[in-house]
């Protein structure tokens, strides 16, 4: 098994839970919905023997600190680069983190090593009403009652 390095990495109003492991070229990995860096766990090891892995818990998840105010998420991940002093990396993201990776390749193209995107959210499509409606409601959740309740209410 991977030695993983946990750590709290300072960011602007805020703090990310990061854990790090292998050498390498940096590669980020991303979360979605509802998980957190333990999502990674059963990649580590054969990312590791290739890759320097950083993955990280996004504001309101996991270990890392709540969002007070605004906040760009993408943002967060080049503070994450540069506390880590890592000038470009290569990018991972599942699902939610997809978006995330999506935004920060857009607004640090330098930063981007290459990007991957699984399982991502797509715009410019029209989803099922019921579909639709449930992520209303879940959007309506997190802005009344916060990250916690609306992840409870996701899943």
């Amino acid at each position: 098994m991977t030695p993983v390095k946990e750590q709290l990495i300072d960011i602007e109003n805020g703090e990310l839970f990061v854990n790090l492991c292998g050498t390498g070229p940096a590669l980020v990995l991303i979360h979605g919905m509802a998980t957190d860096v333990r999502l990674w766990t059963p990649q580590i090891d054969a990312l590791a023997a290739h890759f320097q892995v950083i993955s990280y818990d996004m504001r309101g998840f996991g270990r890392s600190s709540r969002p007070e105010g605004p906040y760009r998420a993408e943002d967060d991940l080049a503070r994450l680069l540069e506390q880590l002093d890592i000038p470009a990396a290569h990018i991972l993201g599942l699902s939610l983190g997809s978006s995330v990776a999506n935004r920060f390749a857009l607004a640090y193209p330098q930063r981007t090593r290459s990007l991957t995107v699984v399982g991502p959210v797509l715009q410019g499509y029209v989803d099922a009403e019921d579909f639709m409606q449930g992520l209303k409601y879940i959007w309506a959740v997190a802005r009344e009652h916060g990250v916690d309740e609306a992840k409870a209410a996701w899943l």
